[in-house]
């Protein structure tokens, strides 16, 4: 029996040829030398994670053109395909990525993004901060329209309290209807150490009332915006040194219940001259003012 490929080499298949004059040769299909073997198919390796490629899978009958498929197709397939029979596709590698760059180009970046956020915060804070200085600004601004409104208050209430002293004073120093002065005292133009050789009257106030007596009687000197009472020793002879004066009250025997009050000088002194009254208190508490006199430097 003929060899299919001895048969290849002799047929002539360029050549017309007649039906009837084809002289197919019988092949022997049962013989290893005319069998015709298939490519070996690779086999999967589970543990190699690839298919083995035995080297008959690259090999052909015809060298040439196992040579050409080797140049033309065997580098394409030079990856090993994955289990799913796709060829593995290789991608770039980015391990490296940066390097190019330049690790000074890279650490001027950052550098300078720092220096940027530097700046935005700096701009932010001297923001704030004047923000704050205005706000502080004008909160003295309002502390000193409050201070200012306060102290008008205070000068405002001081004047009403002055007011109100002004009044209470006026009020207390009203004359009781229970006391009646029936004559006033006048002021008295002197000389210094007038009465030092005998007394000499200086003033006298005459009051009448139910409630009145001896000691109904007080005179008082004033003293800047006061009026301070005189101190006259007890006895007969009620004296002040410090003036110069002598006191002396009497009843009078005319009218109901009405009593004088006499002031003498026994020497003036420089302290005497000055502004007096007498203020006349009865049993009941109930008050007179005299006139205000002076005593003036002749």
């Amino acid at each position: 029996m003929a060899n299919f490929e001895d048969f290849l080499n002799d047929y002539d298949l360029d050549e017309p040829q007649e039906e009837d004059s084809l002289d197919l040769p019988e092949f022997d299909t049962s013989a290893a030398d005319n069998s015709y073997e298939a490519d070996p198919v690779p086999e999967y390796n589970d543990d190699a994670d690839d298919y083995s490629q035995p080297d008959a899978y690259y090999q052909d009958v015809d060298d040439g053109f196992n040579d050409d498929y080797e140049d033309d197709y065997k580098d394409d397939f030079s990856e090993k395909p994955s289990k799913k029979g796709s060829p593995k596709v290789k991608l770039p590698s980015f391990s490296g990525f940066g390097k190019g760059i330049g690790s000074n180009a890279i650490l001027s970046i950052v550098v300078a993004i720092s220096i940027v956020l530097s700046l935005i915060a700096i701009i932010s804070s001297a923001g704030v901060k004047k923000s704050v200085n205005s706000d502080i600004k004008t909160l003295y601004s309002q502390m000193d329209s409050v201070i200012s409104t306060n102290s008008q208050v205070l000068e405002k209430l001081a004047r009403i309290e002055d007011v109100l002293d002004l009044s209470a004073q006026v009020a207390a120093e009203t004359n009781s209807k229970y006391i009646t002065i029936t004559k006033q005292p006048t002021s008295a133009n002197t000389v210094l150490g007038r009465g030092s050789d005998g007394l000499v009257l200086v003033f006298s106030v005459t009051a009448s009332g139910s409630g009145l007596g001896t000691g109904s009687f007080n005179w008082q000197k004033k003293s800047g915006d006061a009026w301070i009472n005189i101190d006259f020793d007890s006895g007969d002879n009620s004296r002040n040194t410090t003036y110069g004066l002598q006191l002396e009250v009497s009843k009078e025997t005319e009218g109901a219940n009405t009593y004088t009050s006499k002031v003498y000088a026994t020497g003036l002194t420089e302290a005497a001259f000055g502004t007096y009254r007498c203020v006349i208190t009865d049993s009941a508490g109930e008050r007179a003012w005299s006139d205000t006199v002076e005593i003036t430097k002749k």
